[in-house]
């Protein structure tokens, strides 16, 4: 048996029998350089629990140069985004960001600044929010002085300060969010000026995020036009390489579903999100491990918007969907999914009191959970 056979087989014994995590982590004793990188494939291929025992055995035991390694594999289009790799990302992350603190001032300030980012999205990723907040701040400080030698720099602030942007948002400090992100999007936009064709994922990332803190501001015509440029730019970069810019073309689509239905415009609203769930339903069969939960966001989104234009049998079938989903994702990872879990439970609750029935409806918490 191959060393991936061998920790998929122990994986899946660890899933079925939780004591058996103990024979998964004494796999990698002595082993650990040799059998990381095929753990996060397995990882991606069956789920929990391997991400984290070999996130505990990283923690204890690895190395820089597997951190480093192990820090840029999970940042590849395969492995980013994974919920089985949320563990071992953050940890092999915050490794190789105290390696190169203590290497200091040996390590480049640049380099630093951009691990610095990366930790504060795995930080992001496990809603350890306070934290991705610190890093981020942190990154953008080291940033500053270098945007002021070379533009390739004020570039990368630009990035930071989006970044930064959505963690304040993430704390509910929506107006440092804004002006943060306007701040990114001023200097987006100069580059774009200059350099059409470089990087216009970025602005349309900041776009993105404008239009949802302009719409928790209440702002929502204006929430709406951000919203609605930079899902022009990514129907363009879709277009081109849809392998790499679907999944934010679908984020977009729902976006704008969101934007249109905060507006009472549900009819194109539904019409929105139905194109989300198209292309996250695309994105999910390939990687149910990163887009099973936003496919499921953009179901319940549709559920509600087909209730409030009475079309319940169809909100039915949305918020079924949704529910199922999030159900087995609390099968995997009950913590991180949970509360998503009751608001399905809710949702469907409404649609089923929506069709008049309010008994089925009564029941419907205990049924699922």
């Amino acid at each position: 048996m191959n060393k991936k056979h061998t920790l998929t087989f122990l994986n899946r014994l660890a899933l079925r029998r939780p004591e058996q995590e103990v024979r998964l982590g004494q796999a990698f004793q002595g082993r650990l350089e040799q059998l990381a990188e095929e753990a996060l494939d397995v990882a991606i291929e069956t789920g929990d629990p391997i991400g984290k025992v070999l996130a505990a055995a990283v923690e204890k035991a690895g190395s820089f140069e597997l951190a480093r390694a192990l820090e840029a594999r999970c940042a590849e289009d395969a492995y980013n985004s994974s919920v089985p790799l949320r563990e071992i990302g953050l940890v092999a992350t915050r490794k190789a960001v105290e390696g190169l603190m203590s290497a200091r001032p040996a390590s480049e300030p640049k380099e630093l600044a951009q691990m610095l980012n990366n930790l504060r999205n795995r930080l992001a990723d496990l809603d350890r929010r306070e934290e991705a907040l610190e890093a981020i701040l942190k990154a953008v400080d080291l940033q500053r002085p270098l945007a002021e030698q070379d533009d390739l720099f004020r570039f990368n602030l630009a990035m930071f300060l989006c970044n930064l942007g959505a963690r304040y948002s993430d704390l509910g400090q929506s107006e440092k969010a804004l002006a943060t992100t306007q701040e990114a999007i001023v200097i987006q936009r100069q580059f774009a000026a200059e350099y059409p064709e470089a990087f216009p994922e970025d602005l349309a990332l900041s776009l993105n995020n404008l239009g949802a803190l302009l719409s928790d501001l209440g702002h929502r015509e204006q929430a709406l036009e951000a919203t609605r440029e930079a899902l022009e730019i990514r129907k363009r970069l879709a277009e081109a390489q849809p392998g790499v810019f679907l999944s934010d073309l679908a984020t977009s689509f729902n976006n704008l579903g969101k934007d249109l239905s905060s507006l009472g415009r549900h009819e194109e609203a539904a019409a929105a999100l139905s194109q989300a769930i198209e292309h996250f339903r695309q994105l999910a069969e390939a990687r149910p491990d990163a887009f099973l939960p936003l496919l499921s966001t953009s179901l319940s989104s549709l559920g509600q918007t087909l209730g409030q234009m009475d079309r319940w049998e169809e909100g039915l079938e949305a918020a079924r969907e949704a529910l199922e989903i999030r159900r087995r994702l609390v099968e995997a990872r009950r913590d991180a999914f949970l509360p998503v879990l009751a608001s399905s439970i809710h949702d469907l609750g409404e649609t089923l009191a929506g069709l008049g029935q309010a008994e089925e409806a009564k029941s419907s918490c205990t049924i699922w959970l």
